[in-house]
């Protein structure tokens, strides 16, 4: 009835795939999913075994949950019928699985954050000392270095927060973890580490220290 006031039964015959001729909804197939994350099966409309193929007529919308749908959106869940597949889809399949409107979240936001990234400047100066985001390396004039993973999440901290203070416990934090066993007397030990390497590339920044504040970067007196 819907499908007739809007018009479309003026240009189409129209199939209500998971509808018996009686016009009950349990018309329904199972068709394998190959290589299916979810699902190794689907519950379709019955009737979509009597097609050769579909043709889809999509326009594209958000998602209330951050997601974007589209073609795939509407063969994937727009096929299923509507006693068991659309069930299927919105159903958290184990307590040890996200929801698929979960996963279609986290996916929306793994693309924002690559998208953030790609604007993010690749490599922080200061004075004539850089640091490549993308491979790690520490560049003076008289040499260069390629950090470790701590060593350089520490540099960049300190260069990105130009000239500011980032204590000791936000340097554990972000490098090692609230979880993690390790004293903060390592942080300590890695900063030691950097100077000795800015030092040795002939830079003319310095990690300095605010007594009780943290470390910060500032133009070195030698």
């Amino acid at each position: 009835e819907t499908i007739a006031i809007n018009g479309w039964t003026e240009f189409f015959d129209i199939d209500i795939c998971d509808e018996n001729a009686d016009g009950s909804d349990d018309n329904h197939a199972l068709l394998p999913v190959k290589g299916g994350k979810w699902f190794d099966e689907m519950s379709v409309g019955g009737n979509m075994l009597n097609y050769d193929s579909l043709i889809t007529l999509t326009h594209f919308k958000g998602h209330g949950q951050g997601g974007f749908g589209g073609s795939n959106k509407n063969l994937g869940i727009g096929c299923a019928d509507g006693r068991i597949g659309k069930m299927w889809i919105h159903t958290t399949p184990g307590e040890d699985m996200w929801s698929i409107s979960m996963e279609e979240l986290m996916a929306r936001i793994r693309a924002l954050s690559r998208r953030k990234q790609s604007y993010t400047q690749s490599i922080l100066t200061m004075g004539n000392t850089s640091l490549n985001r993308s491979s790690f390396l520490l560049s003076g004039p008289d040499s260069e270095f390629t950090l470790g993973s701590k060593e350089f999440q520490i540099m960049e901290m300190l260069m990105s927060a130009n000239g500011s203070t980032v204590s000791p416990d936000r340097i554990m934090d972000s490098v090692w973890g609230l979880e993690s066993e390790s004293d903060i007397s390592i942080v300590w030990v890695y900063i030691s580490y950097l100077r000795k390497k800015l030092k040795s590339i002939g830079s003319d920044t310095e990690i300095a220290v605010s007594r009780g504040n943290g470390y910060y970067l500032r133009k070195s007196n030698g």
